[in-house]
């Protein structure tokens, strides 16, 4: 399977080509709103290293959300071009799974991405090997309100969270990156590849409410 993938749901701005099970190749950087400018330039850049053939290609991967309201728009927006030029599937990838797995985690844990303000996204998740299970559906909720909702021993990760942190909160620190929406794309390919994608939006709370028109 090849899948090419891409992340904008924060400030770093990435693309992944994977191959037959392998992430053959990535490029990331920060890019903090200048998602539109760089990511043109890093899909030829990737391109032009791996000589992957875009026709060739069994999906676009997208992280999908939630995340930045502008990121998540230019990356689809982006992905929809690619595959819509070639007749392409997209995988549109929750965010938060992407982050679950990120942290490398098995067993039961909880993620929290920053959003805006003192707000939070979070989720918990159940993950083994490349399956990632939510225990519950995403939320946006005031920080002290998210961690209220975990267990004193669960083991909790932030993506974006720094002005938030006190030195009480042993929480580590995870980031998005288009490696983990690549793998996910690939393992589950059957069931979230979307042919007709038309009416995709970014998903900017429900982590697994795809496809729908806000």
């Amino acid at each position: 399977m090849k899948i090419l993938a891409i992340e904008t749901s924060a400030s770093i701005c990435g693309l992944t080509y994977r191959e037959d099970g392998k992430n053959i190749a990535s490029i990331e950087r920060e890019a903090k709103r200048k998602h539109a400018e760089v990511l043109p330039d890093y899909y030829l850049r990737l391109k032009e290293k791996t000589r992957f053939i875009l026709s060739e290609l069994d999906g676009i991967a997208i992280s999908i959300g939630p995340g930045s309201f502008t990121g998540l728009r230019v990356g689809l927006s982006f992905a929809k071009g690619l595959a819509f030029s070639h007749g392409l599937p997209l995988i549109p990838v929750p965010t938060l799974a992407t982050l679950s797995q990120a942290t490398g985690e098995n067993g039961f844990h909880g993620v929290l991405f920053y959003s805006h303000g003192d707000k939070v996204y979070h989720q918990s998740f159940e993950h083994g090997g490349n399956t990632t299970l939510p225990k519950f559906e995403a939320k946006m909720d005031e920080w002290s309100q998210a961690i209220k909702q975990y267990s004193p021993d669960t083991r909790l990760f932030h993506c974006g969270c720094h002005s938030l942190l006190s030195e009480k909160n042993e929480i580590l620190e995870i980031q998005v990156s288009s490696k983990h929406v690549a793998l996910l794309a690939e393992t589950n390919f059957e069931a979230w590849h979307i042919k007709d994608p038309k009416m995709l939006v970014p998903d900017y709370i429900s982590s697994f409410n795809f496809g729908k028109a806000k």
